[in-house]
């Protein structure tokens, strides 16, 4: 899809219909996506979560890190 190609979303029906000349869609050459190293998928947000859980043999737990110190 490019800026000004026209779509038909039909709620009722659950469809989506692109409303561009097939031709004109073949003869298109594929766009490229310009990702840098602050574009993520979100997966960055909880990074911070990651790293503080445990491993799977000590349960893989956020809580579970701190808890040797209490022995």
């Amino acid at each position: 899809m490019r800026d000004g190609d026209l779509i038909r979303v039909d709620g009722v029906k659950g469809t989506l219909q692109v409303l561009v000349e097939p031709a004109e869609l073949a003869a298109r050459e594929p766009a490229v996506g310009r990702l840098s190293h602050n574009v993520g998928s979100g997966r960055e947000l909880f990074g911070f979560m990651r790293m503080a859980f445990s491993s799977a043999e000590k349960g893989a737990s956020a809580f579970t890190s701190n808890l040797e110190t209490l022995k």
